[in-house]
């Protein structure tokens, strides 16, 4: 899978001709014009057509994680927790109870270097102060490109209800769930990722 980088600073963001986008989070890509995309391949993802309805806001609380990581001071220590409380509750709720103990240690490892826990804590804040904001820019977009989302029915905080009306913004639009999977859906069923994303690639 390749792709161009993407430039988000300015106000008109710049993106390079994506040809295959296969990620955890699309948010990078829900801030530039997605409509310059190919390929979209989304694990337990969300793309830019939020809708703000009842519905939605009735299940807001499930990101409620995002305030105290994305808060200065506060973020950086949650984060940077040399035993990982945090970490290791909040990763074994959104995998539904799943969690690989060897994968945790190294990321509060890593998350203990110099400047990692900070940079992670911004990441939320400008997602929430600047990303969010400008969701509802893509409301009347629509796109006509290959579009597989592979959907843990576990993941507590991304649900399909967050995903209804993607078809009606992206003709090429998939959504496949997978029962008793959370948000680690690649460490719990690497086969059938690995034989969604060949299909895909095949037939797209």
């Amino acid at each position: 899978m390749t792709s161009r980088s993407c430039s988000t600073g300015s106000a008109s963001p710049r993106c390079g001709s994506w040809r295959t986008i296969g990620v955890d989070q699309l948010r990078g890509i829900c801030c530039c014009d997605i409509r310059r995309g190919v390929r979209v391949f989304g694990l337990n993802t969300v793309g830019p057509w939020l809708a703000f309805d009842l519905t939605a806001v009735r299940r807001l609380w499930r990101f409620w994680y995002q305030i105290p990581i994305s808060l200065p001071v506060i973020g950086p220590r949650l984060l940077g927790d040399p035993k990982g409380r945090f970490l290791g509750m909040l990763g074994r709720w959104v995998g539904a109870g799943f969690y690989l103990d060897d994968d945790f240690r190294l990321y509060v490892r890593r998350m203990r270097e110099p400047g990692h826990a900070v940079a992670g804590s911004r990441w939320y804040r400008t997602f929430l102060t600047r990303e969010l904001i400008r969701a509802g820019e893509f409301a009347n977009t629509s796109v006509d490109i290959p579009m597989w989302f592979l959907h843990g029915a576990g993941h507590p905080v991304i649900t399909p209800t967050l995903l209804r009306g993607y078809a009606e913004h992206a003709a090429g639009f998939q959504l496949e769930t997978v029962d008793g999977v959370g948000h680690w859906i690649v460490d719990q069923r690497p086969g059938l990722v690995l034989e969604r994303l060949r299909v895909f690639l095949l037939d797209t």
